[in-house]
């Protein structure tokens, strides 16, 4: 529920305040949350699952091919460790925006590492088609 005036939750186990929530309803939230995968990536190549973490890790370059399908909100994270970095490669009418830059449209566009632990979160703005780099660590290469 939202208390309509301040926009601010309340209700049951909100401890009689828009802001502060009780331990119990504390718990349920957390609990609730079901933990992302996480994959550690120990091969050069990988096909990207919705909301899937990856750590990269291989000497030689890791490409990560986004999935064919993907809902609108899903994310990918792409966590760089090992030495020869990562790309992620887009499927054809894909593209990556990362602010005011944006990939290629399709095979020919990809994101690459420029540093072993640069990082990315993408989420899906368009189903299937389009992400948004939400989040980034480190210049990344744009193609």
């Amino acid at each position: 529920m939202t208390n309509l005036s301040s926009g601010l939750p309340f209700g049951p186990g909100w401890a009689n305040s828009p802001t502060v929530p009780t331990q119990a309803a504390l718990y349920d939230i957390i609990t609730s949350i079901t933990p992302n995968a996480v994959v550690e990536v120990t091969g050069t190549t990988v096909n990207l699952v919705p909301n899937t973490v990856y750590i990269m890790n291989n000497a030689a370059l890791i490409t990560a091919t986004l999935p064919a399908t993907m809902s609108v909100g899903s994310f990918i994270n792409i966590i760089g460790k090992g030495a020869g970095g990562w790309r992620i490669a887009q499927q054809a009418n894909q593209i990556i925006r990362l602010g005011a830059t944006s990939t290629t449209t399709g095979t020919g566009g990809s994101v690459s590492s420029s540093n072993r632990y640069d990082s990315t979160v993408l989420r899906n703005i368009v189903a299937n088609l389009e992400f948004n780099a939400t989040s980034r660590n480190g210049n990344l290469v744009v193609v």
